[in-house]
């Protein structure tokens, strides 16, 4: 069963997604005044029709989101308008130590990229989310903590979840989450590193955890959200540059090295030998896997775009931009992958590129929209998050395809999907000269490492180290945008003016 777009996600939710404020060690969650939206149900009057089958509904839960970013493109992020971000209920998620490196350091809060998997259980709105006090939680909207699970260091990576029919009824919806290595345990000393795990949704018990193996790379962390394939599989990625194909049915799960570890189908190898000497064992996986029909493609810290056939569980694409790459691979509605590249390792200039899968790796490239280099903590500029588009948000595509990107360069951009400039630009490598797509507007909103999210009122919400924004996209007929036109599926022209509200 392949997982489908739910137009109905998040019905009956006040709510269009979650903040996390690391130094404070909260969750707060951010309301949106779209007003009250009815549920799913037959009114008067209405002829009583066969029930569909759902695959993310067991019992009295429905799974609204299941992974990082909504869906298996990346590109879902909540239904509802914002007007105004605004509190509307917070908890203290408590504070932890993690050993980076040979140091011992305290972290507060929940992180990178820390989006919480969303539920709906007897009427009630529910989140499950990983945090830095080792903890993974399941709690109401409103703050009433139902269990807490024990792991064993910090949980960076949003966590993704299925539903096996096959299960006993308790462990029918499993939570899948990463964390790092554990406080202890040691990346070549320790044998066994568990940073893999699967826990019931409706008890908080552990069902098995995953022994990260060991290569050249410095992590045996996981920070990717994990997918659920169908067919009994399931895709995740480990920051030691390996991606596995493992059986979603628990009844498979068995004792190995000590620990009850889920069957392996398939692994691939998500980096070349010689990426290690080039980034001094900086291979690391951290982006998360999007689906375009049976292949599975995931951009590696190694500096390659990958595409996986499933079906095969062998890699057939390849597309080498050599920079470190954190944003995870987006899958457009006309079968394209949008990914973000970083600045480190290459002599360009990092910045958003669109393929296409179709064609082989090497021809795949359709534009390349370059970011300004800036230093800025860590950072030397390109992009560290995800892309988002408007495609599950311009659904009788009454504007134009857009993309948005945030950047370490301060900027908020906003470009055409479809539509080239006319100019051309060097790659990231500064070796091959691509086409530029159209730029429909920008606004400075200070630098980022963060994902920008798409609502259904053509807002942005924007984090940056200048704060949390919300800024309004508006579509206007003909030449009066604040940069290039692009047009709609019928041909009308439209600009873009931004504006933070």
């Amino acid at each position: 069963m392949v997982m489908t777009t739910r137009r109905e996600f998040l019905r009956a939710m006040g709510i269009i997604g979650a903040a996390t404020a690391a130094g404070a060690g909260t969750l707060s969650m951010l309301g949106c005044d779209s007003g009250k939206v009815k549920a799913n149900g037959n009114g008067k009057g209405e002829t009583e029709k066969e029930p569909v089958f759902n695959p993310w509904v067991d019992g009295n839960t429905e799974v609204l989101m299941s992974t990082f970013l909504g869906n298996e493109f990346r590109r879902f992020y909540g239904k509802g308008d914002v007007n105004k971000l605004s509190i509307k209920s917070k908890f203290r998620l408590g504070c932890a130590q993690s050993t980076v490196g040979s140091r011992t350091k305290s972290f507060c809060g929940a992180g990178w990229t820390g989006q919480p998997t969303v539920y709906m259980e007897n009427g009630k709105l529910m989140l499950v989310l990983g945090a830095y006090d080792h903890h993974l939680r399941k709690f109401e909207a409103e703050g009433l903590k139902v269990w807490k699970y024990k792991n064993d260091d910090i949980m960076k990576g949003g966590g993704s979840v299925y539903i096996d029919t096959t299960a006993p009824e308790n462990d029918r919806i499993i939570l899948l989450q990463g964390s790092r290595l554990g406080n202890g345990n040691s990346v070549r000393g320790s044998k066994v590193i568990p940073s893999f795990r699967a826990v019931s949704y409706r008890t908080g018990k552990e069902i098995w955890k995953f022994n990260v193996p060991l290569s050249v790379c410095y992590s045996r962390d996981n920070d990717s959200s994990p997918l659920y394939l169908g067919d009994g599989m399931i895709f995740n990625a480990v920051e030691s540059g390996f991606g596995f194909f493992f059986s979603s049915k628990v009844s498979e799960a068995e004792m190995l090295d000590g620990i009850k570890q889920p069957k392996v189908l398939g692994k691939v190898k998500l980096y070349d030998d010689s990426d290690a000497v080039k980034h001094g064992n900086n291979i690391v996986v951290e982006a998360s896997p999007a689906r375009l029909g049976d292949r599975v493609f995931i951009a590696s810290g190694a500096g390659h775009i990958y595409g996986v056939d499933i079906k095969k569980m062998e890699i057939d694409f390849d597309l080498y931009v050599g920079s470190d790459i954190d944003g995870s691979t987006v899958v457009t509605k006309d079968n394209k992958i949008l990914c973000t590249i970083e600045k480190q390792y290459v002599p360009g200039r990092g910045g958003v590129m669109k393929l296409n899968p179709a064609k082989p790796a090497d021809e795949s490239v359709e534009w390349y929209f370059p970011t300004k280099n800036t230093n800025v903590a860590e950072w030397a500029g390109g992009i560290i998050g995800t892309v988002c588009i408007n495609d599950e948000y311009n659904l009788n595509n009454d504007f134009p395809a857009v993309w948005a990107t945030l950047s370490i360069d301060g900027n908020l951009y906003v470009g055409s999907q479809h539509e080239l400039s006319g100019e051309t630009t060097l790659d990231m490598l500064n070796k091959k000269k691509y086409s530029v797509p159209k730029l429909l507007a920008k606004i400075y909103v200070g630098p980022s490492i963060s994902t920008p999210i798409f609502t259904s009122g053509n807002k942005i919400v924007a984090a940056t180290y200048n704060g949390l924004h919300l800024v309004q996209m508006e579509f206007v007929r003909g030449k009066t945008g604040d940069g290039d036109t692009a047009k709609n599926a019928a041909g009308v022209e439209f600009g873009v003016k931004l504006k933070k509200t």
